[in-house]
């Protein structure tokens, strides 16, 4: 059988922002959006309860006979790293290659990231981030079920404080998925910040493949 789906999956719908993305930068190929709702949300679970749930979700889209699989939720991400032992078809998670950009992007090689808790909690992006001059791990669960509800306004005060904790990075990692939401905020609060999303990584990735 021909390989001839490519698989996004994510915990919601920010992983829209990045199939978006790929379907402009990849226009030939097809695509397989997954949004685990019902799992929803991801950043307040248990490393257990994740690996369970990605093995399972992984299983299933490998059984659809996709190209590859991008996993688009940077706290999936996370905790992915079990299914290279697995499954056999190509899975791309973002933190690496989010991690990556960034760093080649930042000037003073001072770098926040806004993340869920169990993303901060499982240190990838401050292990992926390594080589950088300080980086700044700001737990943020509180800005995802308001931006999935819709209630941007109410995310003000949290990214006014979440600003504070990154300090004097020039680049901040928006390492949510749903993060990118808050462009128009973050920028209005402080328009020198460069805003690093997952879009343009996620598509290098995938074109080395």
């Amino acid at each position: 059988m021909k390989k001839s789906y490519i698989a996004v999956f994510d915990s919601g719908v920010g992983g829209l922002n990045i199939l978006e993305s790929l379907i402009k930068d990849f226009p030939s190929e097809n695509f397989i959006y997954l949004a685990d709702e019902e799992f929803f949300p991801y950043g307040v679970k248990t490393k257990e309860e994740l690996e369970n749930r990605i093995t399972k979700i992984a299983i299933k889209l490998a059984s659809m006979n996709v190209k590859a699989i991008i996993i688009a939720c940077n706290t999936a991400s996370a905790n992915s790293h079990h299914l290279f032992n697995i499954i056999d078809t190509k899975v791309i998670e973002i933190i690496t290659a989010t991690a990556k950009y960034a760093e080649k992007n930042s000037i003073n090689k001072k770098i926040g990231v806004w993340a869920t808790n169990a993303t901060i909690n499982s240190k990838k992006y401050q292990e992926a981030l390594s080589n950088v001059l300080a980086c700044y791990p700001v737990k943020a669960s509180d800005l995802v079920e308001l931006i999935e509800n819709n209630k941007l306004e109410e995310t003000i005060p949290f990214v006014l404080k979440h600003l504070d904790e990154i300090k004097d990075a020039d680049s901040l990692i928006l390492g949510c998925t749903h993060f990118p939401l808050l462009k128009d905020i973050i920028r209005n609060i402080n328009p020198k910040l460069n805003l690093i999303s997952s879009n343009i990584p996620v598509s290098i990735a995938l074109k080395e493949f």
